[in-house]
């Protein structure tokens, strides 16, 4: 599931007709009602921007997703994070996202992902969809095109 979702389902022709992909996990929680939150496609198209997050916080050593000591994890430390108190690697929790899905469809994130998936860490660490997918794109894009949004959060 996990590979499917990183990078190998945008392909798929279904999504041709689609600009976006709105994600929210089933455990996460929302301070104001979903509908409120179809406002980030306005916010990413009048910003330009290209794919949000919710929050980042310092990765706990024990749950540390591995995939931040390659040599293009650096690329997290220019991503803006309001709560950047802390020096260790920050994981950005992407359990609610809205971004385009050209992006994920076009050639250098179809490089990183298949740089990534070549390495089999998919299956044998804690690789998810979401990292990997905000990985890809915190390398490629510029810090501005990466807006955080606020108000929802994964319990």
């Amino acid at each position: 599931m996990s590979r499917f979702f990183a990078g190998a389902g945008y392909m798929l022709p279904f999504f041709d007709d689609f600009d976006f992909y709105f994600r929210l996990d089933s455990d996460s929680l929302c301070a104001r009602p979903i509908p409120d939150h179809f406002s980030a496609l306005e916010a990413l198209a009048a910003a330009k921007s290209r794919a949000p997050y919710p929050r980042c916080e310092q990765e706990e050593g024990r749950a540390r997703n591995s995939v931040d000591r390659t040599p293009e994890g650096a690329a997290i430390h220019h991503v803006p994070c309001r709560d950047r108190h802390f020096q260790a690697v920050p994981a950005f929790y992407t359990n609610f996202e809205v971004a385009r899905i050209q992006m994920l469809r076009s050639s250098w994130y179809q490089d990183w992902f298949n740089a990534v998936d070549k390495t089999g860490s998919i299956f044998y660490n804690r690789w998810g969809d979401a990292p990997i997918r905000f990985l890809g794109l915190a390398m490629h894009l510029p810090a501005d095109k990466i807006l955080e949004v606020q108000g929802c959060r994964h319990d």
